[in-house]
């Protein structure tokens, strides 16, 4: 009531604070975009399990050994 009741000064001023919301909301709505995107193209940094015991001590032993065998 007091919107329609106080004239051009308040219509105006209400005009300018919707248009600064919608400049947000938009601004807000393309930085989510691209916080997605960025988010979706990072590699996630995933610790590497080790499934049997073998495995786990050629690990601590510092590996297995890259040479190619000889027959």
């Amino acid at each position: 009531m007091a919107v329609r009741t106080g004239g051009a000064t308040v219509n105006h001023a209400i005009d300018v604070l919707t248009n600064i919301c919608n400049l947000l909301l938009a601004l807000g709505g393309i930085g989510l975009v691209v916080w997605f995107a960025v988010f979706m193209c990072t590699p996630r940094k995933r610790k590497q399990l080790l499934a049997t015991t073998s495995a786990q001590y050629a690990a601590d032993a510092g590996g297995t050994r890259t040479l190619r065998m000889g027959a």
